[in-house]
């Protein structure tokens, strides 16, 4: 139940982002995401949110949003500013003789010339030891975001690449230059 819960509400999440990124960020306000509670609700259903808890999952995913709009870095990150913005950009590659299908949640040129890769994740971490599970995150999601890198190099050979996790629940943000270069993808 929870695990159905926390999937829907990371898809309704991702969804709303993709939207915020497709209008610009100067048509979203407060009261443009309060609008949003049915159709917020609606697409809960369609992702399988259980029906029981519609109005907290419904709450979870505002806030989401709502922090992304209000925090610097998410601003930034769903900004039309930057040259090259895609989201939720398909992109498929031969990585060691294996066909490698990648979704990414959000990347764009930034003003420096460099590709960033960004990976929105909504989880919610409660206790202590916020770092560490921030560390571990990085640890854990390394290898994905690696293989996304790789997949871009391929197309953009040049570009130099950074790859981020975003967590909008708690603007939160781990940042690192990826190992691309070692086994080129073809």
């Amino acid at each position: 139940w929870a695990g159905r819960r926390r999937r829907a509400v990371g898809t309704v999440v991702h969804r709303l982002l993709e939207r915020v990124a497709a209008d610009g960020l100067e048509s979203w306000g407060s009261s443009r995401l309060e609008d949003q509670v049915p159709a917020i609700r609606h697409l809960l259903r369609e992702s399988g949110a259980p029906t029981g808890g519609l109005d907290e999952a419904g709450d979870e995913v505002i806030e989401a949003v709502a922090n992304a709009l209000q925090d610097d870095r998410g601003r930034w990150i769903l900004s039309n500013e930057h040259s090259h913005a895609e989201t939720e950009l398909a992109v498929t590659g031969v990585i060691d003789d294996k066909t490698f299908h990648a979704v990414l949640d959000r990347t764009f040129i930034d003003q420096d010339g460099v590709r960033w890769i960004v990976d929105y994740k909504t989880g919610v971490h409660t206790g202590g030891a916020f770092e560490q599970f921030l560390d571990e995150e990085q640890q854990r999601y390394k290898p994905q975001l690696e293989g996304y890198a790789r997949l871009m190099q391929c197309l953009e050979p040049t570009v130099p690449i950074k790859v981020a996790l975003y967590y909008p629940v708690h603007k939160a943000w781990r940042e690192w230059q990826p190992d691309v270069d070692r086994d080129k993808p073809r």
